[in-house]
């Protein structure tokens, strides 16, 4: 899906494809997703990780090697979409792989989203306004405390940016491209890497379409 042509007027003029990468729940859990909702958030949202794998380990493997645990799914979701998310373990760092384990999952405040206690699967509510931010909560056995993160609900139509992107030229170019929600951006010239080569800040003006890159700065 390529950028409108309004957005590609910036300091880093890009004509975009979006980004697809692999997604840590396995393909039952998609297919789920889609019996038990119309709209589930797309793939581009996840949260960033360079390699994701469909294969379990249990949790006497997390620690036996001693992985701390994480929420992985989406950074940001929009009205009505939905999204089971998993208890992950990285491998290296850079390698994601869901865990088998129970767990008892929340998310507040109430009213925004909604959430399965036991599958972890959740729904932006169709009213939630841009902007809002919600915490989901995994309470799982063995760990001294919860896990948790935050997710962010968006409007395309306010930041059609947000999500990945690579550059669509000859000779290369940028490889991923990830707008986040809070108006951080990264970039990295080489596809997968485990690190980005560029951050900084960014706004989107919607009513002329101009993007503003700030405070640039590179990786040492």
């Amino acid at each position: 899906m390529l950028l409108p042509t309004h957005l590609q007027q910036a300091g880093l003029v890009i004509s975009a494809l979006i980004l697809v990468l692999m997604v840590a729940c396995g393909t039952d859990d998609n297919t789920a997703q889609r019996q038990n909702h119309d709209n589930p958030a797309h793939s581009y949202l996840l949260i960033r990780a360079p390699f994701s794998t469909d294969y379990p380990i249990t949790r006497a493997e997390t620690e036996e090697s001693r992985k701390n645990l994480s929420i992985y799914g989406p950074e940001a979701m929009e009205p009505v979409q939905s999204y089971r998310f998993r208890i992950v373990g990285f491998d290296c760092c850079t390698v994601v792989r869901p865990v088998e384990t129970e767990a008892a999952w929340s998310v507040e405040p109430a009213g925004i989203a909604s959430i399965d206690a036991e599958t972890g699967f959740v729904v932006v509510d169709e009213n939630a306004a841009h902007g809002t931010v919600v915490t989901i909560t995994a309470e799982v056995e063995g760990e001294d405390d919860p896990l948790a993160r935050e997710l962010i609900v968006f409007a395309s139509k306010i930041n059609p940016l947000i999500g990945r992107w690579r550059e669509d030229r000859a000779g290369g170019g940028i490889r991923e491209l990830y707008f986040q929600s809070d108006g951080l951006y990264a970039a990295t010239w080489l596809f997968l890497k485990s690190s980005m080569d560029l951050f900084g800040d960014y706004s989107v003006d919607t009513d002329t379409g101009k993007i503003e890159f700030i405070n640039d700065w590179e990786r040492v």
